[in-house]
């Protein structure tokens, strides 16, 4: 289980949970939601702060509107209280931080990879735990050419600050959190599965493991046909021995539920501990 320490991020992501949640209720129901129970019965009322009026159990949407907004409403005075209370802290009452501050230490933690596993990896740990014998091959693989997907040129529309340009919103955030953990990848290159030609959104170097592991994001599984493409694409790929939660990252999203920053980094953090006997590409 990974406990973030790191109080900056922490900080920040109450910040941007409080953000989001204000700019959700901004756009909900005037007035506050009041339920009584009599009974087996529930009862639902709207306040204003002056007048009460009953809702009807025809307007069950409105109820429940009002029931998400009390729920959004309750969740930020919650993150407003941590909030506080992690600014107040002080990053050197933090042990396990002042422990990575001394650099002998930090050398002889991360010397073994097999470590990673048991440590919240932030992006500046996980550089250290690079295994350095891979270092070569990561740099040829880098360096090598490969086949990219031709299909539909014109959906590259979304430029990356690696110098990538990808399709999609979610594949430029994808492609910006490994940069900023280090990890070495190719978007879009050919994967042959029994002389079928696949295109892989990103395809991953664990510079800890040397394994390569692919990352393919769904981003209209809404759409049913899509979806059913999907499903093929994954049942091709395990039979291909390409299988999910070992070798093959998988993230989805709808219209309605797009693609976070934090799934996506969980994903990584998932990604890094993938740490298996699978051999290195030559």
């Amino acid at each position: 289980m990974f406990i973030n320490y790191n109080i900056s991020e922490i900080i920040s992501q109450l910040s941007s949970a409080i953000h989001y949640d204000e700019s959700i209720v901004k756009n909900l129901p005037d007035g506050k939601l009041n339920c009584t129970h009599n009974g087996r019965y529930i009862k639902w009322f709207l306040s204003d702060g002056n007048n009460i009026s009953y809702i009807h159990k025809k307007d069950r949407q409105l109820a429940s509107t009002l029931a998400l907004k009390k729920f959004l409403l309750s969740r930020i005075e919650d993150n407003k209280r941590l909030l506080a209370t992690y600014k107040q802290c002080n990053s050197t009452d933090i042990q396990s931080e002042l422990l990575l501050k001394d650099n002998d230490f930090r050398k002889l933690l991360t010397d073994y990879p097999e470590n990673s596993k048991h440590i919240y990896c932030n992006r500046d740990l996980f550089r250290d735990f690079h295994n350095e014998q891979f270092q070569p091959v990561i740099d040829s693989w880098l360096s090598e050419e490969y086949n990219h997907n031709e299909a539909y040129p014109q959906a590259l529309k979304h430029p990356c600050p690696s110098g990538n340009v990808v399709r999609s919103k979610s594949e430029a955030m994808i492609d910006l959190l490994l940069n900023q953990y280090g990890i070495p990848y190719r978007y879009e290159c050919e994967l042959k599965l029994d002389n079928i030609s696949f295109y892989p959104d990103f395809t991953l170097f664990n510079p800890i493991s040397g394994q390569l592991v692919y990352w393919e994001h769904f981003g209209m599984m809404d759409d049913p046909q899509y979806s059913l493409n999907a499903s093929r694409k994954i049942s091709r790929y395990i039979a291909g021995n390409i299988i999910p939660g070992i070798n093959l990252i998988m993230t989805f999203e709808t219209s309605p539920n797009p693609l976070s920053g934090v799934i996506a980094e969980s994903k990584i953090e998932e990604y890094l501990l993938m740490c298996n006997n699978q051999q290195a590409p030559s």
